[in-house]
């Protein structure tokens, strides 16, 4: 892509983009400007806002790591509030489960036990509750 194809499809003016490659900017892009050069490049946005310094300190560890930006870009692309609630209930049972408490979340202990945990093994109760998540996902 050269660089006036790139400009055209930021919508911003070669010239700038030249600035910014030669390093002549008296400042950084804004936020909005390196979504769009993201967007036109095909790459995630968080990746180009963290090498531009322009994320908060609490995003840019994740920012760092190739595949929290994967799992973000994805989740923002396919997750409903749903989605959310079940993968966060998730993250906690797994954290609750590294310290070792005996501590889990209602939506986890309900779906453990509304199953029979002594016919199924572990496996196919996560299968069974991934499926549950894309069931109630199709459903809104």
């Amino acid at each position: 892509m050269t660089l006036r194809a790139l400009a055209e499809a930021a919508g911003v003016d070669f010239t700038y983009l030249s600035k910014i490659e030669n390093d002549r900017l008296d400042c950084s892009p804004g936020v909005e400007t390196i979504r769009d050069l993201a967007q036109a490049l095909g790459v995630g946005s968080m990746e180009l806002l963290h090498l531009a310094n322009k994320l908060p300190p609490e995003l840019s560890k994740l920012a760092g790591n190739e595949k929290a930006r994967r799992f973000f870009q994805r989740a923002q692309d396919i997750a409903s509030p749903k989605d959310w609630d079940a993968l966060l209930d998730l993250l906690e049972s797994r954290q609750s489960a590294r310290r070792g408490t005996k501590k889990r979340t209602s939506k986890w202990m309900s779906f453990q036990w509304s199953i029979s945990t002594d016919k199924l093994s572990r496996r196919c109760q996560k299968q069974l509750f991934f499926r549950e998540i894309a069931a109630s996902h199709a459903a809104t």
